[in-house]
């Protein structure tokens, strides 16, 4: 809370290289300029940094003059956390618990750490990014101590050098070699014999299939499916062990506030149609309905429609996998192909808004090895949206928090409203009101400190 506060002067001091404090979204904001800026250069190569020990080695003498000059009003508390040594509790050789002051590092379960590490890093960042000499369009972006260098294969790499030679010289840390790694797509950035004659070291790996950045697959999308493969692992296992709750309300709950939001984040990465992994999760999900809720009676596919309705209207509230991931990603989407250009305006190319999207056909799918580019899963995922459903706006209007966001996304139509009961209902659920209505244009109103919204046929096109 003390961090939202002061959100932008940390978005000031930090973009556009660190995007781990004062940004929300930032973890999608991260990849998908890491993404972007391959897109438009499949030349380049994308290296991704791994520190060693990163939170527990940083320095804090020298962030308290940053923290003084971004974030005067925080000092005080910063003094109280970080102005003597601190207990790291570690577990010893024997089992037993061993205590040792420490005033290097972030305080365990402390959480200031991010926003300390993040000052710590950030001077390091600079230094590289001016002594790389950067081309336009390149790249160093971080998420607190996940770092990501894009840009080409030899500047990449001095950068790499740069990097490591003033992180040592700054921090009680290093990098891991043997854990970062080099993305070089095959047939159009160099190969891993040049990258080593460019002065690559040898313990970094190099791999033509993608990277995974912030748990986002970055690559081809053999190499995307293959990741969401192992990433619901963890929800298989956590759906064969549901059972063993004792109570039938406690699964239930665990079930649909949890369980089932697990890969949200996976299908806002990627949109990978026709992904074999979700139907096999679907089923699973409804034998485990089928266990709690209707043990002695089958759940036909009209029963299933019933379950996806939301609890206050009779339902379960539960969504469909297989409905869901053109929702989540054109939702993704549409945030960040808004913002992203104001900080790399090169990116406007590569994030082209709805309007652009839609103005071509269709594509049929994505074939296996390819790699799609940003613009290319939202083309397809904005035609896989339903057209002309209350539905849809609900999402996209619950993903973007408010119909700002909408008005300021898009120029051009998102969803074309044909009846004015769906528009009724729609204002009733998301605390907004019509001013007025005229044949098919509707006048919404939020809250009375923003503006009103006009949605109208002329405006709004069909995804």
């Amino acid at each position: 809370m003390a961090l939202r506060t002061i959100s932008d002067s940390l978005s000031k001091h930090f973009l556009p290289l660190q995007f781990g404090c004062g940004l929300p979204n930032g973890t999608e904001m991260a990849t998908s300029v890491v993404r972007a800026t391959l897109d438009l250069h499949p030349d380049w190569i994308a290296i991704q940094l791994d520190v060693q020990n990163a939170f527990n080695s940083f320095n804090r003498n020298p962030t308290w003059h940053s923290v003084k000059n971004v974030a005067p009003a925080l000092l005080p508390f910063y003094g109280l956390l970080y102005g003597q040594p601190s207990d790291q509790i570690f577990t010893d050789s024997d089992g037993s618990l061993r205590s040792l002051l420490s005033s290097v590092g972030s305080r365990q379960g402390c959480s200031l750490g991010t926003f300390a590490y993040s000052m710590s890093l950030h001077p390091v960042l600079r230094k590289v990014n001016s002594m790389a000499n950067l081309p336009p369009h390149a790249a160093i972006i971080s998420y607190v101590d996940d770092t990501v260098i894009v840009a080409p294969a030899q500047t990449a790499i001095l950068a790499l050098q740069d990097f490591s030679k003033l992180l040592r010289s700054s921090t009680c840390s290093s990098l891991r070699q043997d854990k970062c790694r080099v993305l070089a797509r095959p047939g159009t950035s160099p190969d891993e014999t040049s990258l080593r004659l460019l002065g690559l070291p040898d313990p970094v790996p190099v791999t033509t299939d993608g990277i995974v950045f912030l748990g986002c697959a970055i690559g081809s999308c053999n190499f995307a499916l293959s990741h969401f493969r192992e990433v619901v692992q963890p929800l298989w296992r956590a759906l064969d062990r549901l059972p063993l709750m004792s109570s039938l309300h406690a699964q239930f709950v665990l079930l649909s506030k949890s369980l089932i939001h697990l890969i949200t984040f996976h299908l806002r990465s990627n949109f990978l149609p026709n992904n074999p992994h979700l139907d096999g999760i679907l089923s699973g999900i409804r034998e485990q309905i089928q266990r709690i809720a209707a043990p002695h009676t089958p759940i036909t596919s009209a029963t299933w429609t019933l379950a996806r309705l939301p609890q206050k209207m009779g339902g379960l509230g539960l969504s469909s996998l297989l409905e869901l991931p053109p929702f989540a990603f054109s939702a993704k989407y549409l945030h960040v192909a808004t913002h992203l250009p104001r900080l790399f305006s090169h990116l406007k190319r590569s994030l082209p808004l709805p309007e652009a999207l839609l103005a071509t056909p269709p594509p049929h799918s994505l074939p296996g090895p390819s790699w799609p580019s940003l613009a290319q899963q939202a083309r397809l995922a904005a035609h896989s949206l339903p057209a002309s459903s209350a539905q849809t706006l609900r999402r996209l209007l619950r993903e973007q928090r408010s119909l700002n966001h909408l008005q300021s996304a898009l120029h051009a139509p998102l969803l074309t409203l044909r009846h004015a009961s769906l528009v009724q209902g729609l204002s009733q659920r998301h605390a907004a009101h019509i001013l007025s209505a005229a044949g098919d244009s509707f006048t919404f109103s939020t809250t009375p400190s923003r503006p009103d919204l006009l949605l109208s046929n002329s405006q709004i096109t069909t995804l």
